[in-house]
């Protein structure tokens, strides 16, 4: 609430000037090398909407300082403080499929992260960081989307290119929850990243299930090409559950990026009549930052075949838009801010 506060107060206090060509370009720089430090300062001539954009950007980060500060150690200088970081996500889908209903999907995502508790103490809203690096831009209608929740996570281990963290949360329209999870990240060359994610999460209403995933970036100038398989297994999964991708993911411009991907997804004991049978997917996704580095549209058009329908193609589309608030601090290999996934590009050191 006192967020909403801030961006209304924010609105009343400045008035909206049109600016020129010069100024755009300004302020779409000035917003590119201010997404991450706490502390914008907005230019007189910005308009109102920039301004409210920057408050509350720095209304989001000044929380996780505070909250840093608060519960951290008695002494610390302002550049530990600094360290703390936040970053805010909104987006809004609508989902039109053939032979179904039309839907909406709005969706939050946050990740905090508060050294100065813990160097190794990261809070999550909706579950997820950023270390799935894209990957709800290749699945965003796939089998059994995890539930938004809220969690605490605590790494446990992280050398290398290992890591190991634990998480304790709670679904907001469930139970509570515990998961263990282990990354390996390995640089099989100068541009190709091979990453394996291991997840075990015990739920109070699912039980109890288990994840992997094997994926493979091959990064060429502009183009990544990403080869993936994954695997859920439980004790309320419909057998092994499993989802193979094959994707290109082609840099435009600095603002925007389009995805093709293949991909097919299915269960050992697959339930022919549900809406998670087995299914083949085609499609695109076009993501572009406009009007403002924080602000981006995604468009995604499908053609699936879905053993519910006997394999007959049927279209999917989705189109989106997402606003971005706070300021992240993430590795190169994790970001997927206004650059987006596409112009990561992998660590050499591993």
């Amino acid at each position: 609430m006192s967020l909403l506060l801030s961006v209304v107060l924010a609105a009343a206090q400045v008035q909206a000037l049109i600016p020129s060509s010069e100024d755009e370009t300004e302020m779409w720089s000035y917003a590119k090398d201010h997404m991450r430090p706490c502390e914008s300062i907005a230019q007189e001539n910005y308009p109102w909407y920039d301004k409210a954009h920057l408050l509350l950007s720095d209304t989001v980060c000044d929380q996780a300082l505070w909250l840093d500060s608060f519960f951290g150690p008695d002494e610390v200088t302002s550049s530990d403080i600094q360290s703390a970081s936040s970053l805010v996500r909104l987006s809004t889908d609508y989902v039109i499929r053939q032979r179904e209903s039309d839907k909406i999907k709005p969706r939050i995502q946050a990740s905090i992260h508060l050294p100065q508790i813990s160097n190794k103490l990261q809070l999550l809203i909706d579950g997820k960081d950023d270390s799935g690096n894209g990957d709800n831009l290749l699945n965003p209608a796939g089998r059994r989307q995890e539930k938004s929740s809220a969690a605490v996570r605590y790494t446990m281990f992280d050398r290398d290119s290992w890591d190991l963290s634990f998480d304790v949360g709670a679904h907001f329209s469930g139970g509570p929850f515990t998961r263990v999870r282990a990354r390996h990240y390995d640089p099989w060359s100068d541009n190709t990243v091979f990453k394996f994610t291991q997840d075990l999460t015990l739920e109070l209403e699912d039980s109890w299930y288990e994840t992997s995933r094997a994926t493979v970036d091959r990064y060429l100038d502009d183009v990544i090409y990403r080869y993936q398989l994954q695997g859920k297994y439980g004790e309320k999964t419909d057998g092994y559950e499993w989802r193979a991708t094959i994707a290109r993911i082609k840099q435009l411009s600095q603002r925007s990026a389009i995805v093709s991907f293949l991909s097919v997804e299915g269960a050992t004991d697959d339930p022919k009549d549900d809406d998670e049978s087995e299914i083949y997917r085609l499609g695109f996704n076009y993501r572009k930052s406009v009007w403002r580095p924080w602000f981006t549209f995604h468009l995604e058009p499908q053609i699936t075949l879905p053993r519910k329908f006997d394999y007959k193609p049927t279209y999917l589309f989705i189109a989106g838009i997402e606003i971005q608030f706070g300021k992240g601090r993430r590795p190169s290999h994790e970001k997927i801010s206004y650059q987006s996934t596409y112009d990561a590009k992998p660590d050499s050191s591993g």
